[in-house]
């Protein structure tokens, strides 16, 4: 009905649809893209009542009114929220990205991707879809453990999968030795990654292990081989955008310590530098912080921030500015059944 374009639009007349329940006996996958297409329809004013978690997960904030009774028990009254977030904009974005449902989705699942934290979670889908290898249109989860440690319990739902189908990945940092670090030479010329512990398989498991950080994942791969400025800038916008007040005086300062595209293995020091008996000379720090304090805080914000650029660009320009880590590349390639990193997109 929604798509008979060629029917004339009466403005004075009002198109609705109403659906109860959509959730019933329908696939929770398919949920997601059910009103990610919902979504996508203008000519109808649509209403849905719904007990589904995963409904009001994937539903834009403005458009959910819930229903509560009071104390006493007596007749329930609408919550709008957009009422509640109005001239708050930013929480309304950050809660409706951080909205989740019961892990149990991922019983559903075609596959999983499964994640230490938000940071990374908040990130993945939009990667996917970087590198033409939608986790969303393929039905795979993606799961936030909440540390690197857990993923094996997870290894016996996909023990008697057969071929390249409901595979699992772990994505998680190397979290190498700071004071070990390789050389900037060695880290400027790494253009196949070959730093990273690469893709560890296990049946239908594997392990995906990047060297040091997400975030310094991301900057190696802006710094590497031919330099790619434009996401180097683009994760300096998004760290300045994160970054707490109290450095506000000493920005560039604090860009420059964290992203030092001129200093990699510094970079990573800082961000390793837990308390002030790191090894780095105060000389090396350009404020007076010493420490990766004010950084490591502003971790999901830093993802929040890079997240929303690159939702804001259309894929194309997306794909032109910003290469996704080659780890990460892999880990989607894997678990979309595309297990073989020379059938992905060329890196730019």
């Amino acid at each position: 009905m929604s798509r008979r374009r060629d029917a004339p639009v009466d403005k004075h007349l009002q198109r609705f649809f109403l659906i109860e329940e959509p959730e019933a006996h329908l696939h929770p996958q398919l949920q997601d893209s059910f009103f990610h297409a919902l979504n996508k329809i203008t000519h109808h004013q649509i209403f849905v009542t719904s007990h589904s978690p995963t409904i009001t997960a994937k539903t834009d904030l403005d458009r959910v009114i819930m229903m509560r009774r009071n104390a006493d028990d007596g007749p329930a009254t609408p919550l709008h929220l957009a009422d509640q977030f109005r001239n708050r904009d930013t929480d309304k974005r950050y809660l409706h990205k951080f909205l989740d449902v019961s892990r149990s989705q991922l019983l559903f699942a075609t596959g999983a991707v499964f994640v230490e934290g938000v940071t990374e979670a908040m990130l993945m889908q939009r990667f996917s879809e970087l590198i033409n290898l939608n986790l969303r249109d393929r039905g795979i989860e993606i799961v936030v453990l909440g540390s690197a440690w857990g993923f094996d319990h997870f290894r016996p739902l996909f023990a008697s999968a057969d071929g390249p189908y409901h595979r699992a990945v772990f994505i998680t940092d190397g979290d190498e030795d700071p004071q070990t670090v390789p050389s900037d030479h060695q880290f400027f010329s790494d253009t196949t990654a070959s730093l990273d512990q690469g893709l560890e398989t296990n049946g239908q498991t594997a392990i995906a292990r990047g060297y040091g950080t997400l975030e310094f994942g991301l900057l190696r791969t802006a710094i590497a081989g031919t330099r790619n400025t434009a996401m180097h800038e683009m994760l300096r916008a998004a760290l300045r955008k994160a970054a707490p007040s109290s450095v506000t005086a000493n920005m560039d300062a604090y860009l420059d310590d964290f992203l030092d595209a001129e200093h990699p293995s510094l970079a990573y020091r800082k961000m390793k530098a837990n308390n002030s008996d790191n090894g780095i000379a105060p000389e090396d720090w350009r404020a007076t912080w010493r420490t990766n304090a004010y950084f490591k805080k502003v971790k999901s914000e830093f993802a929040f921030h890079l997240y929303e650029a690159l939702a804001g660009m259309p894929d194309r320009e997306a794909t032109r500015s910003f290469t996704v880590p080659r780890y990460i590349r892999d880990a989607i390639a894997y678990v979309t059944e595309r297990p073989d990193p020379n059938t992905l997109p060329a890196a730019h």
